[in-house]
């Protein structure tokens, strides 16, 4: 596989991966079951591991180096394998030095600027971890069943197997035999094969529309309709003037009327599919998947760079009418710049966000929380409970998303992201336009 991209690739046809598992553990067992070497007793560590470690992530958006906790005693690392030590290690000198605050924290019982997040559940977790942890020879009791997964019991599917349901996936097709032949001897030679296909891009921007939803401006005109006439002059650039109409080169009336919708289709095509073309190109070329949100490039059609003022030599109306000639397809996307706006993938994409709008009032944490959600792994709903009444816990306290600790647990991690995606390209009209601020 080139440059390891294939550890990338193959999320995408997770359904070939996950029906290679033959043992169920679901994540309830990963928050009861414990587990050790010698498959009978289990110790602090190993319990932190199998009942504790799980639940940190709603933790360390808060008690990390940087975070709104960062100067408090329980300072996290990144939830990692390579961290796992070093952070059982934080959370056991912390409950050596303070015994159930950890609990009290979050339960309600002392204030915490997170909210209660323990369930029954978790205090009853955490109780038995400060019990493991003040007496490190303590153990799971006896009575406890000890249920050992060993790696043995784990199935991977036949390379046959896994070449059919990635075939499925991708092609809609079964694979042939000789395709079938060729796997079992290089399975990854046959994936290479498949993540060649048009097929599988075509796959690949389905399944990022699922989450952008970015195709809903994929009709009629409802992509061009996003741009700001004064920011995009040309962004129907095809329609000619006022006084004159006859900008597609036909005298005829109806044969000028079926062009102009034809033009307008495939300009509306490069604008909002410019979205899902950047995923789909980024993957295509190998590049580090990053550049989704870096790219200092926008992906343009031979239609919808005349929209944004960017002329693509020999492109000419006459030659528009043939969809065969490649370079003039809508689907033949190309990198390329607006002039004067710098350019950050996703980020600064119009279709992007205004699938993503703000408002007056919600001043771009809409976008960030979706930006967090979407690249960041961080729900910041999730973060902690919402009070029923919000409005009890404001009174008398100014600016409560700085100061009222209720609200400061989600607006810390999302307030400084929307401070970024101040004056980006936005849909109302009386906010400055991107091209006058950056």
């Amino acid at each position: 596989m080139k440059n390891g991209y294939i550890g990338l690739i193959i999320t995408s046809v997770m359904i070939a991966l996950f029906s290679g598992c033959g043992s169920d553990f679901e994540d309830s067992d990963r928050r009861t079951s414990v587990q050790s070497d010698e498959g009978t007793v289990a110790c602090v560590e190993n319990y932190y591991k199998q009942a504790i470690e799980f639940d940190l992530s709603k933790c360390v958006s808060c008690h990390t180096a940087g975070g709104q906790a960062g100067s408090t005693p329980l300072v996290l690392l990144d939830l990692t394998e390579a961290n796992s030590h070093d952070n059982f290690l934080t959370l056991h000198s912390y409950i050596k030095a303070t015994g159930t605050r950890i609990i009290q924290k979050n339960d309600g019982t002392l204030s915490h600027a997170g909210g209660s997040l323990f369930t029954s559940t978790d205090v009853g977790i955490y109780t038995t971890f400060i019990n493991y942890a003040n007496d490190s020879t303590t153990c799971v009791d006896s009575s406890i069943s000890v249920v050992e997964i060993p790696l043995s019991s784990v199935s991977v599917v036949s390379p046959e197997a896994m070449a059919r349901n990635a075939s499925l996936v991708i092609l809609g097709e079964t694979p042939t035999a000789t395709e079938l032949t060729n796997a079992s001897s290089n399975l990854d030679a046959y994936l290479d094969t498949l993540l060649k296909e048009d097929d599988f891009y075509d796959w690949l921007k389905l399944r990022f529309n699922d989450v952008f939803l970015t195709d809903r401006y994929n009709r009629s005109s409802d992509g061009i309709n996003l741009m700001d006439s004064n920011e995009f002059p040309q962004r129907r650039w095809y329609y000619g003037s006022r006084n004159n109409r006859n900008m597609l080169g036909e005298t005829n009336t109806s044969a000028r009327d079926k062009k102009y919708r034809r033009v307008n289709s495939k300009t509306n095509y490069g604008v909002a599919r410019a979205p899902l073309e950047l995923i789909a190109h980024v993957v295509r070329e190998e590049k580090p998947f990053g550049e989704i949100l870096t790219a200092d490039y926008i992906m343009m059609n031979p239609y919808s760079s005349r929209t944004y003022g960017v002329e693509l030599n020999g492109f000419t109306l006459q030659d528009e009418d043939d969809d065969e000639l490649d370079k003039f397809s809508k689907d033949n996307f190309k990198e390329l710049k607006i002039p004067g706006v710098p350019h950050a993938g996703l980020l600064t994409d119009i279709m992007f966000l205004n699938r993503f709008p703000t408002t007056a009032t919600n001043r771009n944490r809409h976008r960030s929380a979706k930006v967090q959600l979407f690249f960041l792994d961080t729900d910041i709903l999730g973060l902690a409970d919402r009070p029923i009444n919000a409005s009890e816990g404001d009174a008398g306290i100014h600016n409560p998303t700085s100061n009222n600790a209720d609200c400061t647990v989600c607006h810390f991690v999302m307030d400084p992201i929307a401070g970024a995606m101040q004056k980006v390209f936005l849909h109302e009209q009386h906010e400055q336009s991107i091209l006058k601020e950056l």
